[in-house]
């Protein structure tokens, strides 16, 4: 019998692209374009607030510390990200890492949507 929940990594991925996602639809070509370069100079909101919401001591860097208990898989592959071993992230390292992180499971998505 085949379950119909869903694997639990899905909601913060959908979360996470929904950041991204522009709403409305463009009426001509030229507005299609505008709004494309708009979405792409504007930073996502939802993975700021994250970076934020971590940031206990509101100074732009992110501890491993910081991380424990709101980021866990920051916090978990926090050497990997801190690739200058500073002891902190910035905010473009966490943005980074977050790529790489929806990127891998778009893909694992994808390749499993294949096999069914």
């Amino acid at each position: 019998m085949k379950s119909n929940k869903q694997p639990l990594f899905i909601l913060p991925l959908v979360a996470i692209l929904a950041a991204f996602a522009v709403p409305g639809q463009a009426q001509t070509e030229k507005a299609t374009e505008s709004k494309s370069k708009q979405a792409s100079e504007r930073k996502p909101r939802t993975v700021i607030a994250l970076f934020n919401f971590a940031d206990k001591n509101k100074d732009g860097k992110l501890t491993r510390e910081e991380a424990k208990g709101h980021l866990p898989l920051t916090y978990r592959d926090f050497a990997k990200i801190d690739k200058e071993q500073r002891g902190w992230i910035n905010f473009d390292q966490f943005m980074e890492y977050t790529n790489q992180r929806v990127s891998k499971h778009a893909d694992d998505l994808l390749k499993a949507g294949d096999k069914l």
